[in-house]
């Protein structure tokens, strides 16, 4: 197994090399404990990932 990217352009281009895992499109999950870093990590990912939505957790309504 290949070390693990450690720029964002490096990780964005592994992640576009695989094939898409929702339909046409490609979820990229970002799991961690609170004050980690997950919004700064997803916000610099999307950046580079242009066009990429973020979808933050609490976007979503729990009833």
């Amino acid at each position: 197994m290949p070390p693990p990217p450690r720029t964002y352009p490096a990780l964005a281009a592994r992640l576009l090399a695989l094939p898409p895992s929702c339909g046409p499109a490609r979820l990229v999950a970002i799991d961690g404990p609170s004050g980690a870093g997950k919004s700064t990590f997803a916000d610099h990912l999307a950046a580079v990932l242009v066009g990429a939505p973020v979808v933050r957790s609490d976007d979503f309504r729990v009833p």
